[in-house]
């Protein structure tokens, strides 16, 4: 644990404008202003610094912040506190700081994930790398020193829409599981597997000109290139699917050709939103 005085003097005596260096202001770097800013940095900078702790990296599970006494329960008051300590987690001793090759190699070898047969899985320690291959297809039941987590089939649905199919699921189990995997369980999966057909939609614009020679001119253009265009016929030309229709008209207008719109052509967003609720998007 950490006395947050002793953390914010340190920051003070090594670099007081920490929280400056990179401002846009002159005004900082002139003497008198830095002097302004050093007598009243213990009220100014060091409550940033401080609130930092207890808000942005407590929220992020990096730190845990202590008290010399309870903060007021009076839901009236309006005070805010900052904490008088502080203590780096797990967590951030492992995304803030280098381990040593060894214990990396030996933490990686030693695999902390059991796969029960009634679909809970369990990690018997905070393995973070691991927890975070797990979240995309299973149910958080618990997270602390031993995690908990479900499989189930709205899991498992929910991990193929993020792009998570279910072999590559049953792979990331096997990998960091410290048995086989239950035969019921690699069963089951096998199943929703079956149910869960995995597809991409994407949109194209379809050009059509008047003849192949107009085909052959739009096609050949380096200034057109950036369309990303495939012919598919003599007269047919497709235009690649990140191509807005606003950026399309303005670039064949400057090369002369005028573009005729029929039917509805989807933005971005309303293609997205489309098929988010429709077909195998729909949620149930």
């Amino acid at each position: 644990m950490v006395r947050s005085g002793a953390f914010l003097h340190g920051i003070k005596t090594r670099n007081p404008l920490l929280l400056r260096e990179n401002s846009r202001s002159q005004a900082y770097f002139g003497g008198r202003n830095r002097k302004d800013v050093l007598a009243n940095w213990e009220h100014i900078d060091a409550e940033i610094v401080t609130g930092m702790l207890a808000s942005s990296l407590y929220e992020l599970g990096l730190v845990s912040a202590g008290y010399q006494s309870e903060a007021p329960t009076n839901h009236e008051s309006t005070e805010t506190r900052n904490p008088d300590a502080f203590q780096f987690t797990e967590l951030a001793a492992q995304v803030m700081w280098d381990q040593n090759t060894e214990k990396q190699e030996a933490s990686s070898n030693a695999r902390t994930l059991i796969v029960q047969p009634n679909f809970e899985l369990m990690l018997l320690q905070p393995d973070y790398p691991t927890l975070y291959k797990l979240l995309p297809f299973t149910k958080v039941e618990q997270i602390e020193m031993v995690s908990r987590l479900t499989l189930t089939q709205e899991s498992v649905r929910r991990g193929v829409e993020a792009g998570v199919g279910v072999e590559q699921i049953i792979r990331t189990l096997q990998m960091y599981s410290q048995k086989e995997l239950p035969q019921n369980v690699l069963y089951t999966l096998q199943d929703w597997g079956r149910l869960y057909k995995d597809a991409t939609i994407s949109q194209i614009i379809l050009l059509e000109v008047s003849s192949e020679a107009i085909a052959d001119e739009i096609c050949a253009s380096p200034k057109l290139r950036s369309l990303e265009m495939r012919r598919l016929g003599p007269c047919a030309i497709t235009v690649g699917g990140q191509v807005s229709l606003q950026v399309l008209r303005t670039t064949l207008e400057k090369e002369g050709v005028i573009l005729h719109i029929q039917g509805d052509i989807l933005n971005a967003r309303e293609f997205t939103s489309a098929t988010a609720t429709s077909g195998y998007g729909r949620r149930r």
